[in-house]
């Protein structure tokens, strides 16, 4: 059995993941895949019938990967990189890689193994969800959102009583844009924030605070759970900002494949992965002390 986790090469949680992994479970290999290795993959037979799907995919350097012998899978790949078909001319190389793709995507969703972070046709790992569109599902999570206005024109609406941000993005950290202010131009502003900024990391129903208090912690639990189910990911940092008075916090962005350091979400992480829901999978003794 194999605990495949799907990662660029330079990504550091990723590989923490996969050492965590490796002392938890002695039975499974840990085995670390980028895109471009599955893209080159030397053998690809994926096929689908009434009695299911079967997939088996052998890589260049011989690694085996048979969609039974899969005991859980952590997805963060990025879009499958045009390297993978240099050979190939402009037009045929984007046609490559969308086919590309929705062979991934149909092989991630075939997997009857926990799928941390499933792809979809959108987007290969987490949701592809703008700024305006996760403030929308976090409102509907129950989660106080930033109030933001857009205008095509700052004369027809000037921006009286708030900040002026480059972008949705930089109001994440309520970053103001300090360029002159144009008349008749597009803006993008943000009511007062207060200094305070911090984060929830979710791993299934689990919430990991940071920088939070215990109490705040729990203030926002069911909202940030309700908020990664509705974006159809297990694995979620929720951000949030202070309001002036810092009494209480507001929606501000959300990542959807966060770059995480401290060892108990990704402890947490890697038992959803397999450890409980994986009868394949065998704890050794420094997992089950955990």
């Amino acid at each position: 059995m194999t605990i495949l986790i799907l990662a660029e090469p330079h990504d550091a949680t990723a590989h923490r993941v996969a050492a965590l992994a490796r002392q938890t479970y002695s039975t499974p290999a840990v085995r670390v895949v980028s895109s471009l290795e599955i893209a080159r993959a030397a053998r690809w037979s994926h096929e689908v019938g009434a009695d299911g799907v079967a997939t088996h995919v052998r890589l260049v350097d011989g690694t085996t990967l048979r969609s039974g012998d899969i005991a859980g899978v952590f997805n963060r790949l990025w879009p499958v990189p045009a390297s993978a078909f240099t050979s190939f001319d402009p037009t045929d190389r984007e046609y490559a890689q969308a086919e590309m793709h929705a062979l991934l995507v149909s092989w991630l969703a075939s997997l009857t193994c926990p799928v941390i972070n499933r792809a979809s046709p959108h987007s290969l790992c987490g949701s592809p969800w703008s700024h305006v569109k996760w403030r929308i599902a976090a409102g509907r999570a129950g989660l106080e959102t930033l109030p933001v206005r857009l205008t095509t024109s700052q004369r027809r609406y000037p921006p009286r009583n708030m900040m002026r941000v480059a972008d949705l993005g930089s109001a994440v950290i309520a970053t103001p844009d300090l360029s002159p202010l144009s008349s008749t131009g597009p803006g993008i502003f943000v009511d007062p924030v207060g200094e305070r900024t911090a984060s929830i990391v979710v791993v299934g129903n689990s919430v990991w605070p940071e920088s939070l208090s215990p109490h705040e912690c729990d203030l926002l639990r069911d909202g940030c759970c309700r908020l990664a189910t509705d974006a159809g990911t297990e694995f979620l940092r929720v951000r949030f900002i202070s309001t002036p008075d810092e009494q209480r916090w507001m929606f501000c962005g959300a990542e959807a494949v966060p770059d995480v350091w401290e060892v108990g979400p990704l402890s947490a992480l890697v038992e959803m992965i397999g450890g409980a829901e994986s009868p394949h999978l065998v704890q050794d003794e420094v997992g089950a002390e955990r």
